[in-house]
């Protein structure tokens, strides 16, 4: 599959036009899994199932509940399956966890180790 890049900004991320801005395979899964992890579970109200549920992090999520949300999450792209386990580092202060984990595409068996940056400041 192909679909446009995104490209993070002074604002964010944003849309790349640019002559380059197609991204497919390996690199447009693991888009897909950044934007869904990102994301807050009702946010994109056409679908139900996607993004990560909020409120698990607005009320002082553990780490387990934190692996669980991503693990969920993760379960919804079908051309992945999580290899290993979700390795979290929380920060109460800042309300912020980093995560990383490993996915194997299905496919072709390439793996991507990943690791994303969520919080509850939404």
């Amino acid at each position: 599959m192909k679909t446009v890049s995104m490209n993070e900004n002074e604002w964010g991320n944003d849309l790349d036009f640019s002559g380059a801005g197609i991204t497919e395979g390996k690199y447009e899964i693991a888009q897909c899994l950044e934007i869904e992890l990102g994301s807050a579970l009702n946010e994109w109200f056409l679908d139900e199932e996607y993004g990560k549920d909020l409120e698990v992090f607005m009320n002082k999520p553990t780490a387990d509940e934190i692996i669980v949300e991503v693990a969920r999450v993760i379960a919804n792209e079908e051309r992945v399956q999580l290899v290993g386990e979700v390795q979290v580092e929380v920060e109460t202060a800042s309300r912020t966890a980093h995560v990383s984990f490993v996915v194997e595409e299905i496919a072709t068996g390439d793996e991507m180790e990943m690791e994303v940056s969520l919080d509850g400041t939404n």
